[in-house]
């Protein structure tokens, strides 16, 4: 319609039509004519090629006043006449420059109150906990409300594949290892499974560790609304929640634990077994790998501190400390079968209160820090919502408390399937959080070295095992 009004006018005006621009679902709002895909190319780098340029209506063509000026400023300097097909606006008449600039004051006026209205409904949605569109976070469905709209609900196909995700990754799993369980199994993608409930075949999307991390670290697992980075809090100060959690808050907290950037330096692999291991005996300076080079014929380790001349204790072959490392491990805990610790995280309230008094001190900062609650009403409101979170703050402090447990189960696996596995650079990891530490001291004239270990962990899984241990 609006096309065909464009031409008639071309035709009523007698103007040949050289070119058309149309620019589909760009908002006139945020990008100026000169932004604009189709238009843009036309005023920027072919002004040459036209007198006239034909609109269907000023508030299609510009909705910002800083816009016109823009625009009736470059027709001027380059004599190109500006004509709506469907209203009295044409730069070449007299008043034309007046109405461009009126109309374009009460559209960008509209616009104002469009937005403000948008921004009003969304923050009522987000203060009320419902569901404000855009895609549905995986393990969620939306379901029809009966008083408006849609709410989510966990989904009983994928929020059972989330929750093990989640409890693998607590245990130890890598994200990695979860992505390409994940793709292995076939299991849909949020995006996927939304193309799927709207009639459209599946684009077979793939399961990233990027997509993973970003969905352990998303409070809609434990159901809370987020935005711009800040959880939204109701009328009674607490989280507002979009649905029931996914995780209790305990979890959610390790999980973030276990999900966070580990220390550069302790998860590097490197290919030296014992890289902080094994110690010098003599001065307790760190044992470093020394590979084969020149008239050297083996891989050796020797003292940090040698080469500052500040010990002189002898170096001890590289491949005699990884052999004696290596059947250590096997005798004293190869056959032992791998058990997985199992928390009981008993009846604990803390967190919850902790979160109670947060939201009592951020109030108490708005009120008497930044001065947010200065009228009557905001002070009541103030009186209102401290009320009821003091309430529940001396709820939570009266319920008992009951303290949480650990206890093993065997895996299946034995430590020495596991050893078997690793690469070097992994094996020095896991002594590493073992806690294995290992005192190398050379006597002089003796062809071995002496070797003090303390396995760490290593030690309890070992009396475990024997029953010394309960």
């Amino acid at each position: 319609m609006q096309l065909k009004e464009c031409r008639a006018e071309c035709e009523k005006s007698g103007f040949e039509v050289v070119g058309i621009a149309q620019d589909l679902d760009v908002s006139a709002t945020t990008f100026d004519p000169f932004q604009r895909p189709e238009l843009g190319g036309w005023l920027n780098n072919r002004s040459d090629e036209y007198d006239v340029i034909v609109f269907y209506r000023l508030d299609r063509f510009v909705r910002k006043v800083s816009h016109v000026d823009k625009m009736l400023t470059w027709s001027r300097d380059r004599g190109i006449r500006l004509k709506s097909s469907t209203e009295m606006i044409d730069s070449e008449d007299a008043y034309g420059e007046i109405f461009f600039y009126l109309v374009a004051i009460f559209a960008q006026m509209e616009a104002n109150a469009i937005s403000e209205r948008q921004k009003a409904k969304q923050q009522h949605l987000r203060e009320n906990g419902r569901y404000r569109g855009g895609n549905v976070p995986f393990g969620f469905q939306l379901v029809p409300h009966p008083e408006w709209g849609t709410v989510l609900e966990h989904d009983p196909e994928y929020a059972p594949i989330l929750r093990q995700a989640i409890e693998d990754c607590i245990a130890g799993k890598s994200l990695r290892q979860i992505m390409l369980e994940l793709n292995e199994a076939k299991v849909p993608t949020s995006m996927d499974i939304a193309r799927g409930r709207a009639g459209k075949a599946s684009k077979g999307s793939k399961w990233t560790t990027t997509t993973i991390s970003n969905i352990f670290r998303s409070r809609i697992l434990l159901g809370e609304v987020n935005h711009g980075g800040e959880v939204v809090r109701g009328k009674d100060g607490m989280p507002v929640r979009h649905a029931e959690p996914i995780t209790p808050l305990f979890l959610w907290n390790k999980l973030q634990k276990a999900i966070a950037p580990a220390p550069k330096d302790k998860y590097r692999k490197n290919a030296s077994l014992l890289l902080r291991v094994a110690y010098c005996g003599l001065c307790g300076r760190p044992f470093n790998l020394k590979k084969k080079s020149g008239r050297s014929l083996t891989d050796y380790y020797r003292c940090s501190g040698l080469l500052s001349k500040e010990c002189d204790a002898p170096v001890v072959r590289a491949d005699f400390m990884h052999s004696w490392v290596d059947d250590r491990i096997l005798d004293h805990v190869g056959d032992f079968n791998v058990r997985e610790k199992i928390e009981d995280p008993g009846e604990d309230h803390s967190e919850e209160l902790e979160r109670v008094v947060e939201a009592i001190t951020e109030l108490y900062d708005d009120r008497y820090l930044r001065g947010k609650f200065q009228s009557d009403a905001q002070v009541a409101q103030f009186d209102r919502i401290m009320a009821n979170l003091e309430s529940q703050r001396d709820h939570l402090a009266s319920l008992p408390q009951r303290p949480s447990g650990v206890r093993y189960v065997e895996t299946g696996k034995r430590y020495g399937d596991i050893w078997n596995a690793m690469d070097i650079g992994e094996r020095n990891v896991w002594l590493r959080e073992q806690g294995a530490v290992l005192k190398v001291h050379m006597e002089p004239g003796a062809k071995t070295p002496t070797i003090h270990a303390n396995w760490g962990d290593l030690e309890r899984v070992e009396r475990l095992a024997l029953g010394i241990e309960a």
